[in-house]
C-alpha cells in the first residue's frame, strides 16, 4: 500500500470520524441552549419611596426604602420571585399607663421578605409586569410599661414577626442583554399590627432600579 493510499483511507476515516462526533456535539449545545431559553434568572435592586397608608390619627411620615429580589423566569412571561424590602418610618407613638399618659417619638426599622408569583409582557425593549405574594415582616415597635415600685416608666424595643401580603405593577425598560432599569409600585399591608401604629407600617413602596440576568440565555 503506498503513501499516497495510506493517507487517503486516513482521510476518510477522519471524515467519518469527524461526521459521527459533530452531530453529538452540536445536539449537546442545542439541549442547555433550549433549557436556557426556558429558564433564566435575575438579579434586581433599587431604592425608592414608602409611602404609608395615612389617617388622621396618626403622623407617620413618607421614608427612604430599598427593594431587592432575585427571580427565576419560566419562557420570559412567567417568574417567581424572592423580594425583600426595607424601611424607616418615624412618628409618634402615645402610651397609657397606670394613668400616666406619655407620648414619644420612635424610628422603627421594617424588613418584608416575602414570595411572589407574577406574569410580565416581553415587547422588545419594554416589560410590563404584575405580581402578587405574601411573606413575614419584622419589626422592631417600642414598648412602655410603669414600674410601681420606682414609680418611673420603663421603654425598650422588641422585635416582632407578622406576615404581610403584597401586590405590585412594574415595567422593565431593556437597555441590553445585560442591563435594565425598571420602575415599580408595589402594596403592602401586614396583618394583625396594633391600631396604634397600623397606618404606619401598611402602604406603598415606589421604587426604582437596575435588573440584571445571572443567567446566561
Amino acid at each position: 500500500m503506498t503513501k499516497s493510499t495510506l493517507f487517503f483511507f486516513q482521510a476518510i476515516g477522519l471524515f467519518f470520524l469527524a461526521d459521527m462526533l459533530i452531530p453529538f456535539h452540536a445536539t449537546a449545545q442545542e439541549e442547555p441552549k433550549r433549557k436556557q431559553e426556558h429558564f433564566t434568572v435575575d438579579f434586581g435592586g433599587g431604592l425608592g419611596l414608602f409611602l404609608p397608608a395615612r389617617s388622621k390619627a396618626d403622623d407617620a411620615s413618607s421614608s427612604f426604602a430599598d427593594n431587592s429580589f432575585v427571580q427565576l423566569n419560566y419562557k420570559k412571561n412567567v417568574f417567581v420571585r424572592l423580594q425583600s424590602f426595607k424601611y424607616t418610618n418615624k412618628f409618634e407613638i402615645p402610651s397609657y399607663d397606670e394613668g400616666i399618659k406619655t407620648d414619644f417619638d420612635v424610628k422603627v426599622h421594617t424588613r418584608n421578605v416575602g414570595l411572589n408569583v407574577g406574569f410580565q409582557l416581553d415587547m422588545r425593549d419594554i416589560q410590563p409586569y404584575a405580581y402578587v405574594g405574601g411573606g413575614l415582616a419584622f419589626l422592631d415597635i417600642p414598648t412602655s410599661s410603669y414600674d410601681p415600685t420606682n414609680n418611673s416608666m420603663l421603654y425598650r424595643q422588641k422585635t416582632d414577626r407578622y406576615s404581610f401580603v403584597s401586590w405590585g405593577l412594574g415595567v422593565n425598560f431593556k437597555e441590553s442583554e445585560s442591563l435594565s432599569f425598571f420602575a415599580e409600585a408595589t402594596g403592602l399591608y401586614i396583618h394583625n399590627l396594633p391600631a396604634a401604629v397600623r397606618n404606619n407600617f401598611n402602604g406603598t413602596v415606589l421604587s426604582v432600579g437596575i435588573k440584571t440576568p445571572l443567567s446566561k440565555k
